[in-house]
Order: structure tokens, then sequence, then C-alpha cells
């Protein structure tokens, strides 16, 4: 035998030590990890998020979710055929626990982590989940009558006007009001892309949205997802079109809005707006008849601001930086919107409904 050669006792010592040295390596990497395991969750079904589902108190449910049981009941018969169709065999997750997903997701700023631990499930199987609910919801309610966004017609014009008139008289033709919005989004990588969605008056990409609420709360025309430097005044101008053509807007109704709107030449009389600093004296009517009629103005231009917050406070997702993805955030802003009406309708938790309509029953 070779001088050199190790005897075997040498050789089993350096062995463990390079066993010791993997395993010691494994244990570091372990605890660099920045996401959940299986091993650190519960069993699939037996998750927090089941606990609320099957309590019989509807207050955990309208708290997590947005929507009190008869209206997670009548989202779920929507929504079960198509995901049970869409469904892998080897990924077995049961529809409420997939709808129950998103809608969490969409209602709360909560990190995926907290929500592995709400659902029970590890990382990968949420997003790829979490991914397939939105699109399946979203189709879900294509042919749904109480998400729908639509224009109103002349008798719920009527309708909504009357609704502002108990509540602001010298506004008798105001069907309802319309605003901007700026929801925050990641830097795009272009630069040009990036100077295009950079909101000045926010300091930071955002994605800028305007939104028409009727009296009753609901969205009625909504234009979305475009970039963070275009204006609200700029972006309603399809608005304009649909408010002075007669077959759609009978001549006698208009909007509330603020001074970012036009409100003279084609949709003079079509929006109103609070006066602007001297728009007293170009007049011939009394200063007292004109504070009297923008105050009137002014109070019933909260209304929209009613609405908005109520979009970002019952869908707290948008609070959080949106990824820049337009193709991503359309869709999730058309879902979004089309929830908000499906809970005004159903659920009727709104301030603008309650104001206008009356607290619900």
């Amino acid at each position: 035998m070779p001088s050199s050669a190790l005897s075997p006792p040498v050789v089993c010592c350096v062995l463990l030590l390079v066993v010791l040295c993997i395993e010691e390596d494994i244990r570091r990497r372990q605890r660099m990890r920045h996401y959940l395991t299986r091993a650190s969750l519960p069993l699939y079904p037996r998750s927090a998020w089941r606990s609320v589902l099957e309590s019989t108190d509807d207050r955990g449910l309208l708290n997590t979710t947005g929507f009190d049981r008869p209206t997670f009941n009548h989202l779920l018969s929507l929504f079960s055929p198509l995901w049970l169709m869409m469904r892998r065999r080897e990924r077995l997750v049961y529809p409420a626990d997939a709808l129950g997903l998103v809608l969490q997701y969409l209602n709360s700023t909560a990190r995926q982590k907290t929500l592995c631990q709400v659902f029970a499930m590890p990382p990968a199987t949420l997003s790829v989940h979490l991914r397939r609910g939105l699109a399946v919801l979203l189709r879900a309610l294509r042919d749904d009558h109480d998400s729908r966004i639509a224009w109103p017609t002349a008798a719920e014009m009527q309708h909504f006007s009357s609704l502002m008139a108990a509540y602001s008289p010298a506004l008798s033709n105001v069907f309802g009001f319309v605003d901007g919005v700026y929801f925050p989004c990641n830097d795009p990588a272009d630069s040009d892309t990036q100077n295009a969605y950079y909101n000045a008056w926010k300091s930071c990409c955002s994605i800028t949205n305007v939104l028409v609420f009727a009296t009753d709360g609901t969205i009625v025309w909504a234009r979305y997802n475009m970039p963070g430097s275009w204006g609200d005044g700029r972006l309603a101008r399809p608005l304009y079109k649909r408010l002075c053509d007669p077959a759609l807007t009978p001549p006698q109704y208009a909007l509330v809005a603020d001074s970012a709107f036009p409100r003279k030449g084609l949709v003079e009389g079509k929006i109103i707006t609070p006066f602007k600093v001297g728009d007293v004296y170009r007049s011939n009517i009394s200063i007292a008849r004109q504070d009297a009629y923008n105050t009137e103005v002014v109070r019933a231009r909260q209304g929209v601001e009613w609405g908005m917050h109520s979009v970002q406070s019952v869908f707290a997702r948008l609070v959080v930086k949106l990824p820049y993805d337009p193709k991503y955030t359309q869709r999730l802003l058309k879902l979004i919107f089309r929830l908000f009406n499906l809970r005004v309708r159903r659920v009727r938790l709104n301030q603008i409904h309650t104001v206008y309509s009356g607290p619900p029953s």
C-alpha cells in the first residue's frame, strides 16, 4: 500500500465532515427562504378561510370578501361550473375556496405569504389558482345583470334625477356624478413609457380612470387603465359625445363634476361644475342666488367622492401598487368595477345609495 494513502478512519472522518458541511449548507439555505413550504402550513381543507366560510356569522364573510352570504352564493353559482371545467386533476381545489381566494385578494392588501396561511396553500399553488380564479370570475360575470356597467335609459335618468332633486332641489336635472381617480402602479422599464405613466400630481407612476356614478351608487360609465399623465377632461371625451347625443341622453339631463371638466361649448348644460373665481361677476343673476346654487353644486359633487372612496375601501387591492401590465390591469379593473356594481345592487352597503335612496332594508 502506498505511504500517501489515507487510513480507513481518516477517510471516514473526511466523509463525515463533508456530510456535515452539506447538511449545514442545506439548513442555511432553508433559513434564507422567503416563502412558506407545505410543511409550514395546515392541511388544505383545514384552513382559516374554511372557518369563516362554514361559520353562521355573516359578518366574517362580509369583512373578508366584501359580500354577504346570499351574494357570495350567487357568485359561487356562476363561478363553479366554469371553475370545474378549467380545473386540473392534479390540483384539486374546491370552487368555494378559489372564489374566496380571489375575493379576499381583491378585498385586502394582504401579501402572498398571508394568503398562503389563510388558505393553507403553498405559494406556487396559490399563484396558479389566483391567476386562474381572476380570469374565471371575470368570465362568470360577463352575462350577470346585477354587475352590468351600462348607460342608463331615459326612464332610469328620470328616476336618478328625482333622487337628486329630493336631496338638492336646485339640481332637478342631474342624474349622476363624474370624476377621475388614479391608482398607483410600478414604474415601466422603458423610459418613454415611464414618462407617459408618471403623474406629477401624485409624484409616481399611476393609472388614470374616469368613472360616472348614478345617484343609486352604481357605475354607469367608465374609461380606465390609461396612462397617469392624462388629465380627467381629456380622458372623458367619449363621455361628452354620449352626453350630447339626444338618442342616448335627453337634453334636460346633466352630470355634476369638478372644474377639471369643461362646462362650456358643446357640453354646456350637460356638465355642471362649481363656479371658478370671477364667474359670478360675468352673469346677470344676483350673487346671492349664484352662491346658493354653487353651494348646492358643491354639496352634490361630494357624492362622487363617496363613490371613489367606496371603490378603494372595499377593493383595497387598488391601494397597493399595481404591476405595470396593461392587459392584466385592464382585466383586473373591469372585474373590480363589475363586482362593485354587484355589491351596490345586492348588498346595498354604499354611501351614495344610503344618502339618496335610504339605508338598506
